[in-house]
């Protein structure tokens, strides 16, 4: 019998036992009834799908564990989905019958259509995936799991020289978390807490504890987190755990509102935007609230504070003589229009947000040295704001001293290590941070701090392709 046949009569096979699953609920239960209705464990395990969904797209879990969790998800939605179809089927009436057609249709058509895409799509004289290529799948992995388990050994080691560094234990933690050891992160993280209670340890303890509590936000970890957002009040992380904290304890408006305040502080655009509207459509569905309502009440009882860039112009008459005047003019009064800003902003010095639109005006006109002591006003009235931190670091080192290979000044790592503390996945700080590991034969930082890099930035993004390129670079301690 050629391999084609056999091929054909398994599938067919398997086809069939497929329709004849799907068709017993429906020839089983009585017209009207929905099989689920009475079962609410339905919606709980697909608010947990979307868990998991959204603490892959955070980076609480990695994609093997995130699809280890799904599989077992839907077996357990399969198996009530069992129970809650099974009782019907002897109370069946003639009111049923109409359904039979449709059940005979699902048993020979589903196997048909399939066996047409298949043709269409498929290719059944494909050979199989060679050995040798399965094999080295298989040794990349190993191999891959090998470079961790020396990198914790590594850490191990430096941890037990170096006891007092709170950095090493962190770094620790997050090998154990990325290795899927939560237990020993834990411990790593909780080693570190006690040597420094900054945002970011707070933070990562938190996070270890909801992922070891399959994504329930204990008590413990709420307080973590509480703590961490009180230091650092633009920590995304923290918000967003919080707000996820009110829609578990029942009050799915509140999650709401915190995610709507979550969503001023983080860049259009960015991927945690994409996972607030995520949360926050999922939420609303499952919750039955009409999201913009809320975004409207969150609106108008919670107005922007931040206060316009040029709050005393220009007026109209400005922008239509700036349009008719000389280049010299139009120069004169774009000069005039920064100085009235620098001017209000001397006597309200708290606009942090006036202070970095003063930095660009001053960047446009290409005043580098104005443009550093703006910078420099934000971050004294703005030191937990990490665009601040940031943007500051970068008047200090630019683009092109990066691309020039120029040592970094140590201004600006301090920088980017506040900005980092305050949010330990912002990307450009991690970024810098771990150029300034390599550049020293820190290796291991290096690898650590662009590591974190993969597990918030797209894998479209060039950026992603680019860092795996100087990981893999990296030479091995």
């Amino acid at each position: 019998m050629g391999t084609e046949l056999v091929f054909w009569i398994l599938a067919m096979g398997f086809s069939i036992i497929v329709g004849l699953w799907m068709i017993l609920p429906l020839v089983g239960r009585r017209d009207g009834d929905d099989p689920f209705a009475d079962q609410p464990s339905m919606r709980v395990h697909r608010a947990a799908l979307a868990e998991v969904d959204r603490d892959f797209a955070s980076g609480l879990l990695s994609q093997e564990d995130a699809e280890a969790a799904k599989v077992e998800i839907q077996r357990r939605m399969l198996k009530d989905a069992g129970d809650g179809t099974s009782e019907g089927i002897e109370g069946q009436t003639t009111q049923s019958r109409p359904l039979i057609g449709l059940a005979a249709l699902m048993l020979g058509g589903v196997p048909a259509a399939a066996v047409a895409v298949y043709l269409y799509y498929g290719n059944p004289g494909e050979p199989d995936l060679p050995l040798a290529s399965r094999d080295a799948e298989r040794q990349q992995v190993q191999a891959e799991r090998a470079t961790l388990s020396a990198e914790i050994q590594e850490l191990l080691h430096r941890a037990q020289q170096n006891p007092e560094l709170d950095r090493v234990w962190i770094e620790l933690g997050a090998a154990y978390r990325e290795a899927g050891d939560t237990a020993e992160a834990e411990g790593a993280f909780r080693q570190a807490l006690e040597r420094a209670r900054s945002p970011e340890v707070l933070a990562r303890l938190g996070e270890t504890l909801i992922n070891r509590a399959d994504g329930i936000i204990t008590p413990e970890a709420k307080s973590l987190l509480t703590e961490a957002l009180e230091k650092a009040p633009a920590l995304p992380q923290a918000a967003y755990f919080l707000a996820l904290a009110k829609l578990q304890e029942g009050d799915p408006e509140g999650a709401l509102r915190g995610w709507l305040a979550m969503e001023r502080q983080v860049p259009p655009g960015s991927q945690w935007a994409q996972i607030l509207e995520e949360a926050m459509v999922q939420s609303a569905i499952e919750a039955g609230i009409d999201l913009d309502r809320v975004r409207a009440q969150f609106a108008e009882t919670n107005p922007p504070t931040a206060t316009p860039p040029f709050a005393s112009g220009p007026s109209q008459a400005e922008i239509e003589a700036a349009g008719q005047a000389s280049p010299e003019d139009r120069q004169a009064m774009i000069e005039g229009m920064v100085n009235r800003l620098r001017d209000r902003l001397e006597e309200e010095p708290s606009d942090v947000d006036g202070w970095l639109q003063l930095a660009r005006s001053y960047n446009v006109m290409g005043d580098q040295e104005n443009l550093r002591w703006a910078l420099e006003q934000a971050v004294k009235n703005g030191p937990e704001r990490v665009d601040v931190q940031v943007n500051y670091a970068f008047s200090l080192y630019s683009p092109e001293d990066l691309r020039d290979g120029k040592p970094i000044p140590q201004a600006a790592v301090l920088a980017m290590e506040k900005a980092l503390e305050i949010n330990p996945d912002q990307v450009e700080a991690l970024l810098l941070l771990g150029i300034r590991d390599q550049n020293t034969g820190f290796y291991e930082g290096a690898r650590e701090k662009w590591g974190r890099i993969l597990t918030v930035v797209d894998p479209s993004n060039p950026l992603y392709g680019a860092i795996e390129r100087r990981i893999g670079e990296l030479p091995t301690q």
